[in-house]
């Protein structure tokens, strides 16, 4: 059975100069302009979200945050690397959210919850799932985001003891099966049927994912 959550849960943190536990300062560029860097995170998701990866340009940020060109690259050397701090910042967030799912001996009502954890995630925070679906092969990243990162738990969780170097790759394999299937599934239904996914279809993904896990 898919557990019930508060809705609140799943709202990612508000950016007050931290999040999650690392610190994103407003720095001070000399001369005496100041850049909030989780401002720059916020704008460029919902720029993002708004106007897709090649839309979302630096001017654009610049012109919303009333700031100078010289003062963001002080602290971004180029919107990749913005990209890189977005990236790194959905991650913790994810990571740290499914870090709160209680750990169960019930290895499959484990992984459930944390499944119904990750889709209602993302589904509360869709700029983040659209900048993680948008991101894969894009040209505008010279680097390629791992969701394994943030997917531990789950690994954690498929380990056995005697797991073997095979055994390792095969859930490494199932993993990326798994969140490429969460992506696509959830990208479709917020923003081309523009709903959340019901608890019997989430239960479904569950089945066919951990059905075999005992």
């Amino acid at each position: 059975m898919v557990c019930s959550f508060r809705k609140d849960k799943y709202v990612a943190k508000k950016f007050n100069g931290i999040y999650r536990g690392r610190s994103f300062p407003v720095s001070d560029f000399p001369g005496g302009i100041k850049v909030d860097k989780n401002e720059v995170i916020q704008i460029t998701l919902n720029l993002i979200k708004e106007k897709k990866l090649e839309g979302a340009s630096v001017g654009e940020i610049i012109k919303i945050m009333n700031t100078s060109a010289g003062s963001l690259y002080y602290y971004f050397k180029s919107k990749n690397e913005i990209y890189e701090k977005i990236t790194e910042y959905i991650f913790v967030e994810i990571d740290e959210v499914l870090k709160e799912v209680k750990v169960k001996r019930n290895k499959r009502k484990y992984l459930s919850e944390l499944t119904e954890t990750l889709i209602r995630f993302l589904e509360e925070n869709d700029k983040m799932l659209f900048f993680l679906v948008n991101i894969r092969g894009s040209k505008y990243m010279d680097f390629k985001p791992d969701p394994l990162e943030y997917l531990s738990v789950f690994k954690k969780a498929l380990l056995k003891k005697e797991s073997s170097v095979e055994d390792e790759k095969q859930i490494v394999l199932k993993l990326r099966m798994f969140t490429g299937a969460i992506y696509e599934v959830l990208y479709s239904g917020r923003f081309t049927e523009e709903r959340k996914l019901e608890a019997e279809e989430i239960k479904e993904i569950c089945n066919i994912f951990w059905n075999e896990i005992k």
